[in-house]
């Protein structure tokens, strides 16, 4: 990978990209097992405009595989076809277009909620819902597609939305939430701030809800 990553930045040019549609690349997870770990895609499946698809396993993927698979799969599209636009961007700067590809597709996590990262990731979330309902739009036509369509409405509908529970407790209602936290951390869905947390943002608590403060209001 090292030999890639050189090479582009190195010589690519925009010249050496260019508009393709995606496609599935369908292979067999049994000869593959890191895909068995349901990751995002990989770098060289966004230069190459590929995305992996493989059987599931059964007891693979937390509580929730299937909806793993499914919001993995399509947030890999919509991602793929993210990347694509900003290096249009890059090609069309032409500066140092070899090594701002590289650096997009380095491993970044923002730690503040406004960071870079997060705004992007957040687009890749926003899309992946409009798609989502545009699916279901298109089944809910077909008699023996109905049931589904509702299926993904109804995840698309609910997609921001969370719950406070009485103690104070936040809940996401993401199924990108539910499936991911379930897959790679397998754990119960229990959050909150923290104490810390809390004071500096100023929260108080009372019986069923989370509020500001007074200085907040």
């Amino acid at each position: 990978m090292d030999r890639i990553w050189d090479w582009i930045q190195e010589n690519a040019r925009p010249r050496h990209f260019g508009p393709q549609s995606l496609r599935p690349l369908v292979v067999n997870c049994e000869n593959f097992p890191s895909l068995m770990e349901m990751k995002e895609a990989s770098a060289l499946s966004k230069l190459s405009g590929r995305v992996i698809v493989s059987n599931l396993l059964k007891r693979v993927g937390g509580e929730f595989p299937k909806l793993r698979y499914l919001t993995m799969i399509t947030k890999n599209i919509v991602e793929a076809e993210r990347f694509g636009e900003v290096w249009k961007e890059f090609a069309r700067q032409r500066k140092e277009f070899g090594r701002k590809v590289i650096n997009s597709l380095e491993g970044h996590w923002g730690r503040e909620p406004l960071s870079a990262h997060n705004i992007f990731e957040n687009k890749h979330q926003r899309l992946l819902v409009q798609r989502l309902k545009g699916m279901a739009k298109d089944l809910e036509g077909k008699e023996e597609f109905r049931s589904l369509a509702r299926i993904l409405r109804d995840i698309a509908c609910s997609y921001h939305l969370a719950q406070i529970l009485p103690d104070g407790r936040f809940v996401p209602c993401s199924a990108w939430t539910w499936s991911s936290y379930s897959f790679k951390r397998r754990q119960r869905f229990s959050y909150a701030p923290s104490p810390a947390c809390r004071k500096r943002l100023g929260f108080k608590r009372i019986p069923g809800r989370v509020l500001p403060s007074s200085r907040w209001e």
